[in-house]
């Protein structure tokens, strides 16, 4: 259906076909079972995910795979997902690096499609008081927490002092909307401008 936060199946692939460019795209996948149907790789009983999961792998975007403890809620495989890696493997897949996933992510060291999303708060939008590391063989990481114009300067430095990393990516999203819950291009330069 659509939502001013979300859109829908239709209107996200309206806007892939709409872009000039598309390698900064990402999708974020969220629910037990949606985000069994990508590490599957089975369609049939979601058909406008199969061609939304294909449209983006097509143009190379990248998909955010959200779970919260990988081993322990039983809804997910480890064969399905190195399966999806290997299938895959010109796409970058954005991860959820926690407490919870360490051990996965010790697993899936070598992948270079894989991107660990570090947020310790687990998308409750809550600043670390120490932003912790995945292993530095991952060289593509992001960070996500609580991240907004009011601390982002101060939350980047010390990233860098906590991690011993220069080069890393931002994940923010509540502080870049409206408060209907729009995405607000004003608090995105406001961001920038910030740091």
């Amino acid at each position: 259906k659509g939502s001013p936060r979300y859109c829908s199946f239709r209107q996200a692939l309206k806007i892939i076909d709409s872009m000039n460019y598309h390698s900064y795209l990402a999708l974020q996948v969220c629910g037990v079972e949606s985000v069994s149907t990508v590490l599957k790789g089975t369609y049939a009983s979601d058909p406008e995910l199969g061609a939304l999961i294909s449209q983006m792998l097509e143009i190379g975007g990248r998909i955010q795979l959200n779970f919260r403890d990988f081993f322990k809620s039983g809804n997910y495989e480890l064969s399905d997902l190195i399966n999806l890696l290997h299938r895959h493997s010109d796409n970058r897949f954005i991860l959820p690096y926690n407490k919870s996933n360490e051990g996965l992510f010790q697993l899936l060291l070598g992948y270079a499609n894989v991107i660990p999303l570090v947020d310790s708060s687990g998308g409750k939008g809550k600043v670390p008081d120490f932003w912790t590391n995945p292993d530095p063989w991952f060289q593509n990481v992001r960070f996500a927490g609580g991240l907004g114009e009011n601390n982002l300067a101060e939350q980047i430095v010390k990233i860098q002092t906590d991690t011993g990393r220069d080069y890393f990516s931002l994940d923010m999203e509540s502080s870049l909307r409206t408060k209907d819950n729009t995405f607000d291009l004003a608090a995105c330069d406001r961001m920038i401008r910030s740091v």
